[in-house]
């Protein structure tokens, strides 16, 4: 397996309208070596253009209906993010990454190691695919020169 990316090479953009709480995440990942930046639900996407995230850490909370809607439409524009939704109530997960804020500040970089392990994982399972394919249409025209050949050979 290829060696670790390191953390500060994985930038973690925090959209949260509770600034206070955006600028906590962002102090406590830094202290543990991610590259962050802080925006807000109207800012993330001009955040994003001049920010090099690989991970959104996306208050659902907030903005109505809007926050609920924020992962969904961070993954239609950047399908290459991995976007995990954050809230207070663990009722409001629905489906994929999800931080509960009420567990404190302790389980963000646990969840966000989770994501890039999980991400590698697939990276990894990919690869492998690819080279089982390529593997099976090689042996498919091995297989083909074989028969070709002998088919030849015995009419001589």
């Amino acid at each position: 397996m290829q060696a670790s990316v390191p953390k500060s090479a994985h930038g973690v953009l925090i959209v949260d309208a509770d600034r206070e709480c955006a600028v906590r995440f962002a102090e406590h990942l830094k202290e543990h070596g991610f590259a962050t930046a802080i925006a807000s639900p109207a800012e993330m996407f001009s955040v994003l253009r001049t920010f090099d995230a690989t991970i959104v850490l996306c208050d659902i909370e907030g903005e109505g209906a809007a926050g609920a809607n924020l992962p969904g439409q961070l993954l239609e524009a950047r399908p290459d993010l991995i976007c995990v939704a954050v809230a207070k109530r663990p009722d409001m997960r629905q489906g994929g990454e999800f931080i509960d804020k009420s567990k404190g500040i302790d389980v963000l970089v646990p969840t966000i190691e989770d994501c890039f392990h999980k991400r590698e994982l697939r990276r990894l399972a990919d690869s492998g695919y690819e080279l089982l394919k390529n593997a099976e249409n090689a042996s498919k025209e091995a297989s083909r020169v074989k028969v070709e050949f002998l088919a030849k050979i015995s009419h001589e």
